[in-house]
């Protein structure tokens, strides 16, 4: 993610106020310009550089949203992390992976309910062995009301899902059709 002094101002005119029961990730993005970087290090804020090494961004662990703010707001009050973020209107998205109690808490959604396990294998190598191992995608309906897949280890969102699925097709690996249906309970 790159946004420069104009992305941030065309941003920060559609602001939407960020609730702290809203973050399923564990860290988000700031929209921050080089005149800020100074007030988000202060929040114990990291940078981010881009791949290119031009530019890059800010980020935060949501923990930290809920600490006391060593700035003060508008008003010149105390105020958290995240509502100094908010008024500043620096918060642009989340990122990472879900946060430790979300992912403590994915669960099929009731007795006798079903996931979906689709798999991708590796491409064939030139010496006709498989050049990796299978990766299994889980599909589960939660009580959260969100989507989440589970990717090996990992849990994600379902477009993060989608996005490991399409970065693997490319790589050459290829859907098995074995999609095998498992009943929980």
């Amino acid at each position: 993610m790159k946004l420069g002094k104009r992305d941030i101002a065309k941003f920060r005119e559609n602001y939407e106020v960020q609730e702290f029961g809203s973050f399923i990730k564990e860290e988000v993005a700031l929209a921050v310009t080089f005149d800020e970087k100074d007030d988000v290090k202060r929040l114990r804020a990291k940078w981010n550089p881009a791949d290119d090494g031009k530019g890059g961004f800010w980020s935060i662990s949501t923990k930290r949203l809920k600490d006391a703010c060593p700035h003060h707001n508008a008003a010149g009050e105390d105020c958290t992390v995240l509502e100094w973020l908010n008024e500043q209107k620096m918060i642009h998205s989340q990122m990472g992976m879900l946060t430790v109690d979300i992912r403590r808490n994915l669960t099929p959604r009731s007795e006798g309910s079903e996931f979906l396990t689709y798999s991708l294998v590796p491409p064939m190598g030139i010496d006709g062995d498989r050049e990796g191992s299978t990766v299994l995608f889980q599909e589960m309906e939660c009580p959260n009301s969100f989507p989440y897949i589970r990717v090996g280890d990992d849990f994600m969102t379902a477009a993060d899902g989608r996005a490991k699925w399409d970065a693997l097709v490319e790589k050459g690996y290829t859907r098995s059709q074995d999609e095998v249906a498992t009943k929980v309970g």
